[in-house]
């Protein structure tokens, strides 16, 4: 478990209640709160990349038991906060298979439909941002925690 400043400790929702609470689409929050969020979701991000047998790439506020619209994302070997995030627009569909902290019991992964180019915007972004690649695969994965979506 880790100690946050947002709230009590936390830790990643277990089996019990995560089929019920990811279902739910997460709520808009000040860029100050997805801030202090954030910053928690970093620091369980972190500790999941060192020792967690799938590693890390982004982690979702919910993941958490927080239902605020705030996510990390690990680019360019550094994890982002992403408030209040969005996608403006995708570009060339594709079929991959990706694995999520959410679902450890699933080794084989989940066959998804991703965009290969997303146009995405955040509360604490100043300008649209271009992803590409894995980057985009990741912010997209983030994105269907935050609205709900399960693979």
């Amino acid at each position: 478990m880790t100690k946050i400043k947002y709230g009590r400790k936390r830790k990643l929702i277990d089996r019990g209640w995560r089929r019920w609470f990811l279902k739910w689409k997460c709520r808009k929050v000040s860029i100050k709160k997805g801030y202090e969020i954030g910053q928690a979701l970093i620091a369980m991000a972190q500790h999941c990349a060192v020792h967690h047998r799938m590693g890390c790439l982004g982690l979702a506020a919910n993941q958490l038991g927080i239902r605020k619209r705030v996510f990390v994302a690990k680019r360019r070997n550094t994890f982002r906060i992403y408030v209040n995030p969005e996608i403006l627009e995708g570009y060339q569909k594709y079929e991959v298979v990706e694995h999520c902290l959410s679902w450890p019991d699933n080794p084989n992964g989940f066959k998804v439909t991703r965009y290969k180019t997303i146009l995405i915007n955040a509360s604490n972004l100043e300008n649209p941002m271009l992803l590409k690649g894995l980057d985009a695969q990741i912010f997209q994965h983030e994105m269907d925690h935050l609205n709900g979506v399960m693979v």
